[in-house]
């Protein structure tokens, strides 16, 4: 979970969001599906980004959609994570002259 998720802003914005998506299930996984592709009614799902807000994206509704818990969890927060790795590494192996 990112920074942007922990925030009262974003848990406010959840909380607005979700019935207002509900309603409109069944709809496509809006993750790199894993599960079929589409979340159904019942099924339980996270209220997800379409376009990252680390990529600009913003928290409106037309920026975010239904995910499977599982596609959300497994794709989101990835770039952020392999790029800290990335420059971990690369401060372990080069020198700093």
């Amino acid at each position: 979970m990112s920074a942007h998720h922990r925030t009262p802003a974003w848990q406010k914005f959840t909380r607005y969001a979700r019935p207002i998506i509900t309603a409109s299930l069944p709809a496509p996984c809006v993750n790199r599906c894993q599960l079929g592709g589409i979340v159904e009614p019942g099924q339980r799902f996270d209220v997800a980004h379409i376009i990252a807000p680390e990529h600009g994206g913003t928290d409106t509704l037309d920026n975010v959609g239904p995910a499977h818990a599982r596609c959300n969890r497994s794709d989101g927060g990835k770039a952020g994570r392999t790029k800290q790795l990335a420059a971990k590494r690369t401060e372990q192996r080069l020198p700093k002259w």
